[in-house]
């Protein structure tokens, strides 16, 4: 009898654990996206308002922007193709 009562405890306990992981991954990455999301439109702001080239603005554009010249993100993130590399 006691075998049986725990065992579907056992099957309670490993369903509502995947339950509950799933949904604390979700959280994460949805939270990860929208920190993802606020850092590019700030890069983006920073972009257009800057006035200066300078080599600071070089470092920025160089690692965050893709080609089309608008900021990306890790989750999204394509490679990318520079026409300056060497092949």
């Amino acid at each position: 009898m006691y075998k049986e009562f725990l065992g579907i405890i056992f099957e309670w306990a490993a369903i509502l654990t995947a339950i509950v992981t799933t949904v604390a991954y979700d959280r994460y990455w949805l939270t990860q996206r929208a920190r993802c999301k606020a850092l590019e439109s700030y890069l983006n702001g920073e972009k257009l308002s800057a006035g200066d080239e300078g080599p600071q603005r070089d470092a920025l554009d160089g690692q965050f922007s893709d080609r089309s010249g608008s900021a990306s993100c890790w989750l999204s993130r394509r490679p990318r193709q520079d026409s300056n590399r060497p092949r």
